[in-house]
């Protein structure tokens, strides 16, 4: 019997709640075909598990490429050999989760949505997923997925910022996340200081005091990741 979508979105917080990220993604993504617009919350539940589900692997690949520098510097080429076919496996499988995210974004949830602020979400999404595709591709590709993370980061913050308040968290972290896309992967280290200097200005200046204690102290967190990096950045291009 085919599931309906209220279960989906129920099996997916419970997915969430054993920490299995991969099942709650699916979950997400099945909800998604049923072509409605997504809730706040179903929407959360979606970032959460893109996120969740895209960064474990970096953070194995990470893992990898240390090993791999280990084993190169004992001169252990069974190790090196053994570590690359493991690479290559987590490399695929982060293309195809990034891929099928991408997908579902312009096919399904897009289209459908019904709310400029969370097509400010979505749009962030898509940037976080065309980054990753940049990291894993090169040459005229990677320009391709560069250019479409940075216009899609852009179209992010624009929306938010006509739709949201300052210091909402989902706006600070597409800013966090824009500012390093910038500096780390497209080379635009001043760009990368303005976008987060103006983030974290501008969430000073406004608190909004309709935010949950959970959202407060999150908004918190991320505008200390703003200051540190405006901090760290600014001393490394001027000096």
């Amino acid at each position: 019997m085919a599931i309906n979508r209220e279960a989906l979105v129920d099996n997916a917080n419970l997915a969430e709640q054993g920490e299995r990220y991969d099942d709650m993604l699916d979950f997400m993504f099945q909800c998604a075909e049923f072509k409605e617009p997504f809730s706040l919350w179903e929407a959360t539940l979606f970032h959460k598990a893109t996120r969740q589900a895209v960064e474990s692997r970096r953070v194995s690949l990470k893992r990898i490429n240390e090993s791999e520098e280990e084993a190169a510097s004992e001169g252990d080429n069974e190790r090196i050999s053994e570590l690359n076919e493991e690479k290559i496996q987590i490399q695929s499988e982060l293309t195809d989760v990034a891929v099928k995210i991408l997908d579902t974004l312009a096919s399904y949830i897009i289209p459908n949505s019904d709310s400029e602020f969370l097509k400010a979400l979505f749009r962030s999404i898509e940037g976080d997923n065309f980054k990753v595709m940049c990291e894993l591709t090169e040459g005229e590709v990677r320009d391709k997925y560069l250019k479409k993370a940075d216009v899609a980061y852009s179209d992010s913050i624009h929306l938010f910022e006509e739709f949201s308040e300052p210091d909402c968290p989902l706006r600070l972290r597409a800013a966090v996340n824009y500012s390093i896309f910038l500096y780390e992967t497209a080379d635009q280290q001043t760009q990368a200081i303005d976008i987060a200097q103006k983030a974290f200005d501008d969430s000073i200046v406004n608190v909004d005091s309709r935010l949950s204690s959970d959202e407060m102290k999150e908004s918190a967190e991320l505008m200390l990741q703003l200051d540190d990096k405006i901090m760290r950045w600014s001393e490394s291009v001027h000096g």
